[in-house]
């Protein structure tokens, strides 16, 4: 069996969670968590003690150096998204692979533009999370099966829903407030008909089912929907799920307020904050697929709901994004003949529909949820 060094970037709720699925399910001999907040170092530390790594050798360090980051088979972007270009340039200078969380657009393109040119054997891969991540992998798994018209609604909250009167967004944090509101802004790319377009997140509002509704949120970086249609999709729209009435209210709450008092809001009000003792929280992921143009049409869905472990207290929207990271880390460091031939033939970025197997994804989440 091979065992793998790994560095994850991010003491937070996702670096934490993607450090157990590393020691559990992903080879690791060593593990370093990199955070300069020594406090969120020192909470990482107890509570990965309290539910065990088994044999896996950890170290906690306020920074990391090339040195450093040479010492590992690949490294993981945990933190908020605006640290990811500081660690492509520190992972492409170490020469050791990179992959992180993305989800934001601007800084996709950013770190794009950025590996143009460049020929390094190293791959830099982002938005490696539950949607834009693990959905878009299976999203290529069902353009390949044949599939051109598809849709892809994802979305967390709490197990059930909360009192409007005590909780009238009807949602709690449980990742990065500042990656919320980005999401819940900006433009939103899909494919009409073969066709590129982009409508402005929050714009619609749907239905999901009797509890449920969905909007377009600006998860997906253009890079992904624009290899989407290079691949033969003809139709393809993403929604972010919340509880009926979230977005109306969510609207509503902060029409007119700077970004900066919005996320001091999110982290601040009581009725948001997420209990890990006595909250749980639900994660929902549906993937649909058709093509129009067969005589019988067939829909294929892949639903995927996770909630919140009620053993090691880790969120469903902690497990569901560390997933989508700790997978893409794992094949990366056993397939390294499959990286260089990627780079060779299309350079050193890659989003994870473009390199990891749909199929083996799906094995690998199987796997977990059974667990």
């Amino acid at each position: 069996m091979n065992r793998f060094n790994y560095l994850v970037f991010g003491a937070g709720r996702q670096g934490v969670a993607a450090v157990y699925d590393l020691a559990h399910r992903c080879e690791a001999a060593h593990i370093t968590l990199v955070d300069p907040d020594g406090e969120a170092r020192d909470r990482a530390k107890r509570r990965l003690a309290g539910i065990g790594l088994g044999d896996v050798r950890m170290l906690y360090l306020p920074h990391a150096n090339t040195e450093i980051v040479q010492e590992h088979d690949i490294a993981l972007g945990c933190a908020p998204y605006s640290c990811n270009m500081d660690f492509t340039k520190m992972c492409l200078k170490a020469g050791v692979p990179f992959c992180d969380l993305g989800g934001n657009p601007n800084m996709v393109t950013e770190q794009e533009e950025y590996l143009k040119g460049i020929t390094d054997k190293i791959l830099v891969v982002p938005d490696c999370g539950i949607s834009p991540g693990i959905s878009n992998v299976i999203v290529m798994e069902a353009a390949r099966e044949g599939a051109k018209d598809i849709t892809v609604r994802c979305g967390g909250m709490p197990l059930r829903k909360p009192d409007v009167v005590e909780n009238p967004l009807g949602y709690q944090i449980v990742f990065d407030p500042q990656g919320l509101v980005s999401e819940y802004s900006g433009d939103v790319p899909s494919i009409v008909d073969s066709k590129m377009e982009m409508v402005a997140a929050r714009s619609v509002v749907e239905e999901f089912d009797s509890r449920h509704e969905c909007s377009p949120t600006s998860n997906n970086s253009t890079q992904v929907v624009k290899y989407f249609l290079e691949k033969g999709i003809r139709n393809y729209n993403y929604m972010t799920i919340r509880y009926k009435g979230h977005f109306k209210t969510f609207a509503s709450f902060f029409r007119g307020v700077p970004e900066k008092n919005i996320i001091d809001y999110l982290n601040s009000t009581p009725c948001l904050q997420y209990d890990p003792s006595v909250d749980r929280d639900k994660l929902i992921l549906e993937i649909s697929a058709t093509n129009r143009d067969k005589p019988i049409i067939e829909t294929h869905k892949w639903r995927f709901d996770i909630e919140a472990c009620p053993r090691t207290k880790f969120t469903a929207m902690e497990l569901g994004t560390s997933w989508g990271i700790t997978t893409v880390a794992y094949y990366l460091a056993q397939n390294h003949q499959v990286m260089q031939e990627y780079i060779e033939d299309f350079g050193c970025f890659a989003t994870p529909e473009r390199i990891i197997p749909g199929s083996w994804l799906i094995k690998e989440l199987n796997e977990r949820l059974a667990q």
